[in-house]
């Protein structure tokens, strides 16, 4: 060996030895830090920043201002119980200030040129990536004119306020000292029910806009015309901030190696669908005679597949003799979904209908199907139309989609087809909706005891003395998940 090798040989030795030191201090910190994996995230996080039923002393942290000088007096909104969708107490637009605690909710009525803003903020939403203002809402007031008209009432979304007509309006403002720019949605007209109103604050979220104060309003305005009603009510406003997803980060620590358990394979979401084209996949394939005052007619509900056409069908069938009203049974799926969270769709048209009718989806009920929950499509006067609805007393198979009283959203005609199918959505998360109709996002509704329920499916009929034919093109759920319209 030569001189020169036996002074390298000592120096490879250190430095293989450092090698196998550092590799073997590798697989410690690997095998001992188990929580280096790959950040995990949680569901996005929303939260209630505010719930006001107005049941204690009013107006609190809410600002009520008349700015009106032509109104004969000060009207502002003020507590009243007249009427509420919370146990007691509700807000009326002309309810409060000197001239407004003289009148009576339901009996008097408002005056010419009032304009009454109820106001709350500021709204720190800085830590927010979205957000919602979710509100129920009651109006007798005198029309503004055709603009988009539903049904009673009139709802614009506007850039600038009506010049004409008695109206409320929502909106969002940066500065409250600059009223003049909160413009918004405004509904004129009556509604006969309280109606469910929504406002997105998206816009001033940290992740989209630099502004971080925002300001929640209510504008009840009348003109000079002399038409009045007895006015606005509020009640129920609730705002939801979207947090973001949680990620949680790993801990280390130097401690002993553990020994190492296998990461859970990750649960993988599988949907419900059904084409119905396969006549045993676990649909009601039923009918049943109608009894109808006393009397035993030939007529039929009927409920199963037309596997020819990839259809499923709910129908009544009013035979000779045109009497039977509100007929509406359902057709719960063979299917639950695993948890409160998920998307429910159908595509729907009418085969066949008459003066009146209805159908859709039922996005919750109970296991004694006694308590429906419906996106329900109606026919009234040859015009085609949306709404939510809730059955709490549900008979199979009576009174579904008809339920007048249960109704939580009436909508327009937007999203729907009158000769082609319609793709109706609902995203449920808890006691929360949100609704797509053609598409079209129509807003998110609170339903109280939505969470319980566990079934799914659909619904169809008539309520009216014609015969009804309701069709379903596909039927799915996608569990732990939103819609994507």
């Amino acid at each position: 060996m030569s001189e020169q090798l036996r002074r390298e040989r000592p120096i490879l030795w250190k430095r293989w030895a450092l090698v196998v030191g550092l590799s073997a201090l590798m697989v410690i910190v690997v095998l001992g830090l188990p929580a280096l994996a790959q950040p995990r995230a949680s569901a996005p996080r929303w939260e209630t920043r505010l719930q006001e039923q107005f049941s204690g002393a009013f107006p609190g942290a809410w600002i009520v201002t008349d700015t009106s000088s032509t109104d004969g007096g000060e009207y502002t909104w003020g507590a009243t119980t007249f009427t509420a969708t919370s146990p007691i107490t509700a807000v009326w637009s002309v309810g409060g200030g000197a001239d407004g605690i003289s009148l009576t909710a339901g009996i008097s009525t408002y005056v010419d040129n009032v304009d009454s803003w109820l106001i709350y903020g500021p709204l720190d939403l800085s830590q927010a990536f979205d957000a919602e203002l979710v509100f129920d809402w009651w109006l007798d007031a005198a029309p503004m004119g055709t603009l988009g008209g539903k049904g009673f009432f009139n709802v614009l979304e506007a850039s600038t306020v009506p010049s004409s007509g008695d109206w409320l309006g929502w909106c969002a403002l940066t500065d409250p000292t600059r009223l003049e720019e909160c413009q918004g949605t405004y509904v004129s007209g009556s509604t006969g029910r309280w109606l469910s109103g929504t406002l997105s604050l998206k816009p001033y979220t940290a992740a989209i806009s630099p502004t971080r104060s925002v300001w929640i309003a209510f504008h009840f305005h009348s003109d000079g015309d002399g038409r009045v009603g007895r006015g606005a009510f509020l009640d129920n406003v609730v705002l939801r901030v979207n947090l973001g997803y949680q990620v949680l980060l790993p801990l280390i620590r130097r401690e002993p190696t553990p020994t190492p358990s296998p990461t859970p394979t990750p649960t993988p979401v599988v949907e419900y669908y059904d084409d119905f084209t396969d006549a045993g996949s676990g649909w009601p394939n039923d009918k049943g005679q109608i009894w109808y005052e006393k009397n035993l007619w030939d007529v039929w509900w009927r409920r199963g597949y037309v596997t020819s056409r990839g259809e499923y069908r709910i129908a009544i069938d009013n035979g000779p003799a045109p009497v039977v009203w509100f007929w509406q049974p359902d057709a719960l799926a063979p299917y639950v979904p695993p948890s409160d969270t998920y998307c429910v769709e159908t595509e729907a048209r009418f085969e066949k209908h008459g003066w009146w009718a209805n159908g859709g989806l039922v996005f919750g009920a109970n296991d004694k199907n006694t308590d429906l929950y419906m996106l329900c499509l109606g026919v009234g006067a040859n015009e085609l139309g949306w709404h939510v609805t809730r059955n709490p007393n549900y008979e199979f198979p009576r009174n579904g989609c008809a339920y007048e009283d249960g109704v939580i959203a009436r909508g327009g005609k937007e999203g729907t087809s009158w000769d082609g199918w319609n793709r109706l959505q609902v995203s449920v998360n808890g006691d929360w909706i949100r609704v797509y109709v053609g598409g079209l996002d129509m807003g998110s509704y609170y339903m109280p005891g939505l969470a319980s329920t566990t079934r799914v499916g659909l619904v169809g009929g008539d309520y009216e003395v014609s015969d009804v034919d309701i069709r379903f093109k596909y039927f799915r759920v996608i569990p732990n998940a939103a819609c994507t319209p």
